[in-house]
């Protein structure tokens, strides 16, 4: 089981996301703990800023929003910023997007701004993998861009984005979920 795989990250964090997409969130957060401890500020910045993500996604989840907030925050100033990576631009819209819901509007546009440029500078170096289409998605979205957000995840799944989990819990799909085309995507 789980608990004889110490040493299998990949293992608990597929698990961590299943939890997540079942709503157990409580266990999700346990199981977090368990992989890095109670001493978050001992571990290694990595360690950290990947602790801090997947908090900001239990507090979203349990709709405590200025603690999700500041669990990505967190994460985000710890991210290096070198590479093109999903869980710093994933942290970086969903800034953008708490901030715009709660009413931020300097911030969110702030860190909008920056997901934009991230994802420039990976197209720019090449980057085409299916997760950049599901980030320019959700950017589209915070734009108010409905149409180019469906087809860019539609552009996605095209690529074999398949984390039906994520559209199961990402928050800042709201706006699709009652287009066709996102519906049928779902399924």
């Amino acid at each position: 089981g789980i608990a004889a795989a110490d040493d299998n990250t990949d293992l608990k964090s597929a698990y961590f996301e299943l939890l997540l997409a079942d709503g157990r969130l409580e266990e999700a957060q346990s199981l977090v703990r368990e992989i890095f401890g109670d001493d978050v500020a001992a571990l290694p910045p990595s360690f950290q800023r990947y602790y801090h993500h997947q908090m900001g996604l239990v507090r979203s989840l349990e709709g405590e929003l200025e603690e999700s907030l500041r669990e990505f925050d967190l994460s985000i100033a710890l991210a290096d910023g070198s590479n093109y990576d999903w869980n710093h631009v994933f942290a970086l819209t969903m800034s953008a997007f708490l901030n715009q819901h709660l009413g931020h509007a300097e911030a969110a546009q702030a860190r909008l701004a920056e997901s934009e440029a991230v994802v420039r500078r990976a197209r720019v170096n090449g980057v085409d993998s299916p997760d950049i289409y599901y980030t320019e998605s959700i950017i589209a979205l915070l734009n108010a861009r409905k149409q180019e957000a469906v087809e860019a995840l539609d552009a996605a799944y095209e690529r074999g984005w398949r984390q039906a989990w994520v559209l199961k819990v990402d928050r800042r799909l709201q706006a699709l979920r009652d287009q066709p085309a996102f519906i049928e995507l779902e399924q």
